[in-house]
């Protein structure tokens, strides 16, 4: 079984509409330590886009990912590596990551990106994580369960 990811987002900090949200770049951050493990993520993976209380809308590839740490709320860098795509400007979700004044980053480029013509609905529910790992069938079935391609 190929690794895939799950990524919950609130469609505030989302470039485009709800319905169809870009899907192009994705950026995480924790202040304590980098926000996902490297070592699992690989170019062609599949990434699934799920809104927080929300079903899932969208997939993509993983095209590449970068990471560093913003140091005093600048969050150029990070900010440089969306450039290209909506989220760069997306004002709102850069002040709310400036506040955080000192985090880890981790910018997902995405690739094949497309929306669903049916959502995905499900009762599962994510407990303090924003990015799953679907490294197993038990997970894949909790989360994807509905899907059929």
């Amino acid at each position: 079984m190929e690794l895939e990811h799950l990524v919950i987002r609130r469609p505030e900090f989302v470039a485009d509409s709800k319905i169809k949200p870009e899907i192009s770049v994705l950026v995480q951050t924790n202040s304590k330590r980098i926000p996902l493990n490297l070592e699992k993520l690989k170019t062609g993976q599949t990434v699934w886009l799920k809104w927080s209380s929300g079903p899932i809308v969208a997939k993509a590839k993983i095209l590449s990912w970068h990471h560093g740490k913003i140091k005093g709320g600048d969050v150029n860098y990070a900010r440089e590596l969306t450039a290209g795509t909506k989220l760069f400007y997306l004002n709102e979700y850069w002040n709310n990551i400036s506040k955080k004044n000192n985090c880890f980053f981790v910018v997902v480029r995405l690739s094949n990106g497309e929306w669903l013509d049916k959502p995905i609905h499900l009762n599962a529910r994510a407990y303090g994580s924003s990015w799953i790992y679907l490294d197993n069938e038990e997970k894949r079935k909790k989360w994807l369960s509905d899907y059929s391609p």
